[in-house]
């Protein structure tokens, strides 16, 4: 199942579920001011919504209005995929953020306990050693790293768990890293 939706600055619109990518296609090839862009991305002009339009689509209308909407330049069309949870059998279809990083929901768990470990890792040794630390950014643009008191200053991202994996220890993942 597909989600469609209208994104204006920080606000959402639900247009919709559709059943699979085509129909979402036909749907948006259906209103006639939803163009796509130079970056193949479909966006809405507000210039050009009339007051009122309806968007028939199979048995359906969908009431559209230039009033819903905050006279931005651009209003993006974006849909996604997404679990119909009742009909869902293992791991939910789709991707899930950690951190800044989205991933596929089959690597999630594998994601998270490789970063958890990592963290914990740092944190023994620099423990060990004495050495004051910091962690943060989360939920900054960044994301989260490790600061260590006249030490380095490490990203928490994949590429660097992917590193951290491949050493055989921390002190060779520090070593390489620095």
């Amino acid at each position: 199942m597909y989600l469609l939706e209208f994104i204006e600055d920080a606000q959402r619109q639900i247009v919709g579920v559709f059943n699979d990518e085509q129909d979402v296609m036909e749907w948006i090839s259906s209103v006639p001011f939803i163009h796509k862009d130079a970056d193949d991305q479909y966006t809405l002009s507000y210039d050009e919504l009339p007051p009122y339009y309806e968007v028939l689509y199979k048995d359906s209308v969908y009431p559209l209005t230039r009033y819903a909407f905050n006279q931005s330049e651009v209003i993006e069309v974006v849909w996604s995929e997404i679990a119909h949870m009742d009909e869902t059998n293992g791991v939910a279809p789709g991707v899930s953020k950690v951190g800044v990083y989205y991933y596929n929901n089959e690597e999630v768990e594998a994601a998270v306990k490789a970063r958890e470990q990592f963290k914990s890792e740092l944190k023994a040794y620099y423990d060990d050693k004495g050495k004051a630390y910091t962690f943060g950014g989360v939920g900054s643009e960044d994301g989260e790293y490790v600061h260590v008191e006249g030490g380095p200053f490490i990203h928490i991202d994949p590429m660097t768990i992917e590193s951290y994996e491949s050493a055989h220890n921390i002190e060779q993942f520090l070593k390489e890293y620095q």
